[in-house]
C-alpha cells in the first residue's frame, strides 16, 4: 500500500493538547501491604501514542506494520483501537482534540478524508464513526474544497 506523503508530515498529538483529550486519570491505587498481593508487570502504555497511531493511520492512510516507531507498537495501538471502539472513548477524545484545532489544521484533515481510499469492511467501521463525527460537527468550519 502506498503511503501518501504531505508537505507537512503529521507528527503526532502535541503534548499540550493531550490534557483536554484524555480522560481524568484515576486516583493512585495503594499499594498491598503484603508481598503475596503486590502484582508486577510491565507498566501500561501512553495512551497518547496510542491515539497518535490511530490518528496517524486515518490521515495518512498506512497499514498498521507501516506505523512509525514514534507512535510505539502497532499492536499496542490496534488493543486499544479495539478497546476504545467499544464505548464512546474514542469519539470523545476525537471531537476534543478537533475541536482544539486550528482551521488550517482542519483543512489538513479534511484534505485526508478526501484522499484517502478505503474499504468497505468491519475493520475499518472505526474510521466511518471518525468521519461521521467530522461531518457532522467540524466540516462547517472549514471552506469547501477547490
Amino acid at each position: 500500500m502506498h503511503i501518501r506523503r504531505h508537505p507537512h508530515e503529521w507528527k503526532g498529538v502535541e503534548s499540550w493538547f493531550w490534557p483536554a483529550v484524555a480522560r481524568p486519570p484515576p486516583p493512585p491505587r495503594k499499594k498491598p501491604f503484603l508481598k503475596a498481593r503486590r502484582t508486577g508487570g510491565r507498566p501500561r502504555a501512553d495512551d497518547r501514542l496510542a491515539f497518535g497511531a490511530i490518528l496517524w493511520r486515518l490521515r495518512c492512510g498506512g497499514t498498521w506494520t507501516r506505523l512509525p516507531k514514534r507512535f510505539g507498537s502497532e499492536v499496542t495501538a490496534r488493543r486499544r483501537l479495539e478497546l476504545w471502539t467499544r464505548g464512546p472513548r474514542l469519539q470523545y477524545a476525537w471531537r476534543a482534540f478537533l475541536s482544539q484545532q486550528s482551521v488550517a489544521e482542519l483543512e489538513r484533515w479534511r484534505d485526508a478524508f478526501a484522499a484517502t481510499a478505503w474499504r468497505a469492511s468491519t475493520t475499518l467501521l472505526w474510521r466511518y464513526e471518525l468521519e461521521t463525527v467530522w461531518c457532522s460537527e467540524f466540516a462547517a468550519r472549514v471552506a469547501p474544497a477547490p
